[in-house]
C-alpha cells in the first residue's frame, strides 16, 4: 500500500468508520434501483449496495457499512495471482483451496481460542457477477461478540476476488437479505470504473484566512481551511487535506449516533475498534485533555500506533455541536508529527460552525 493510502486507512480505521453525513452516492443509469454504487475507483468490477447502506471506500477499497458503531460491513477485494499462490493451491480445487489457504486462516486469528463454526448449509455453490463461485459462512467469538462472516470467492482474469459480509448477531439477521441482493447484483466490467464526478466539492469562500484554503464542502454545516501550501483531497467523500512533502494529513469527519454518546465514549470505541484491527499493533493513549474549537468546548486526544511497520501519531480534537460528533484529526508519522503542530494550530484556530 502507497504511504498516502495507508495515512487515510488509519484515519478511517480510528475513527471507526464514521463517514456517513456525507458520502458520495451516484445514482447512474447503471445503479439498480434503490442502489448506490460502492464501487471504488479503477475496479474492473461495479458493486452496488441499498440506498440505506454507507459508502466507504475512501482508501481504495470497495465498502460500505450499515451502522458505523455497530460490526455491520461489506467489502469486495481483489487478489492478484502470484506464483506463491498458484504453488499454495497446487493440487487443491482452486475456490475452496483459496478460501481454507489464504482467507480462513485470517478469520482463526482473530477467533477466540482460533475456533469457528461452520455454518453447512450457507456453504455452497454459487454465481457471483456471472462467475462460477463459492460461498462460505462461519461463525466466531472476536472481541466479545459472536460475528458472522460470510464470504464469496470467485476467480477471474488472473486474479481472486473476495466479497466480505461481516456482522454480528442482530444486524446479521437485519441485513442478510439485503446482502444477498448485493451479491445478485454485483457485475465484472471490461471498463475500469470511473466516478462521475469529484466526491467532494469544497464551498467558494472568498475570503479564507491569510495563508489558508478552502478545504470544506457546501454540504457540511463548519468551516475547515488547510494550509495554502497542501493539498485539498477532492477524490473522497471526507473534507480532508495533506502536505505532499510528507503526506501528514487533518480530516473531519462527522458522526450521527443512534443514540446518546459522550466524547469520552466516542474517543474509546474508537481505540477499541483499533485494538481489534489484527493489522494495527501497539496502540497507546499518550495524552488527553480539554481544549476549544469552533467556539465549542472539546476534548484533545493524542495517541501513537504502528501500522504495516509505520509508527503513526495522532491528535483528535472531539467536538459535539447540535446533535453530532465531530472529530478533527491529524495524523502524521512519528517521525514528521511536530513538524506541523504550528500548521495544525492555524487550521485548528480557523474551524467553525455555521
Amino acid at each position: 500500500m502507497k504511504r498516502i493510502g495507508r495515512f487515510f486507512a488509519a484515519i478511517l480505521l480510528v475513527c471507526g468508520t464514521v463517514l456517513c453525513l456525507f458520502a458520495c452516492k451516484q445514482t447512474g443509469s447503471e445503479v439498480p434501483e434503490g442502489f448506490i454504487t460502492a464501487t471504488c475507483y479503477g475496479a474492473d468490477y461495479r458493486f452496488y449496495v441499498p440506498s440505506t447502506w454507507t459508502v466507504n471506500n475512501t482508501y481504495g477499497v470497495s465498502a460500505a457499512y450499515r451502522n458505523s458503531m455497530e460490526q455491520s460491513t461489506v467489502s469486495v477485494h481483489r487478489y492478484e495471482i502470484t506464483e506463491d499462490t498458484e504453488t499454495a493451491l497446487a493440487g487443491k480445487d482452486r475456490l475452496s483451496g483459496y478460501w481454507e489457504t489464504f482467507l480462513l486462516p485470517a478469520i482463526r486469528e482473530q477467533a477466540l481460542g482460533g475456533e469457528i463454526a461452520r455454518v453447512e448449509e450457507d456453504c455452497l455453490a454459487v454465481v457471483f457477477g456471472a462467475q462460477n463461485a463459492i460461498q462460505y459462512h462461519v461463525t466466531a467469538e472476536i472481541n466479545g461478540q459472536t460475528l458472522h462472516c460470510l464470504q464469496v470467492i470467485a476467480e477471474r482474469g488472473g486474479a481472486f476476488y473476495v466479497f466480505t459480509y461481516l456482522a454480528n448477531e442482530p444486524y446479521y439477521k437485519q441485513t442478510r437479505s439485503e446482502v444477498d441482493a448485493m451479491i445478485s447484483q454485483f457485475v465484472f466490467s471490461e471498463k475500469p470504473y470511473e466516478p462521475e464526478d469529484y466526491a467532494m466539492h469544497p464551498e467558494e469562500d472568498p475570503d479564507p484566512p491569510a495563508g489558508m484554503q478552502t478545504a470544506y464542502a457546501k454540504e457540511v454545516p463548519y468551516r475547515f481551511y488547510a494550509p495554502a501550501g497542501w493539498v485539498v483531497d477532492l477524490d473522497r467523500a471526507i473534507c480532508s487535506a495533506w502536505d505532499p512533502t510528507d503526506k501528514a494529513n487533518v480530516s473531519v469527519l462527522p458522526y450521527s449516533p443512534d443514540e446518546s454518546m459522550g466524547i469520552q465514549e466516542y474517543y474509546e470505541k474508537q481505540i477499541e475498534s483499533l485494538r481489534a484491527n489484527r493489522g494495527i499493533q501497539s496502540v497507546v493513549t499518550i495524552s488527553e485533555e480539554e481544549s476549544a474549537i469552533g467556539g465549542r468546548k472539546c476534548k484533545v486526544y493524542e495517541f501513537s500506533c504502528e501500522i504495516d511497520g509505520v509508527a503513526l501519531r495522532y491528535r483528535q480534537y472531539i467536538v459535539v455541536y447540535k446533535s453530532a460528533i465531530y472529530c478533527v484529526t491529524y495524523t502524521a508519522t512519528a517521525e514528521t508529527f511536530g513538524a506541523h503542530l504550528g500548521e495544525l494550530e492555524s487550521i485548528v484556530n480557523a474551524f467553525s460552525f455555521r
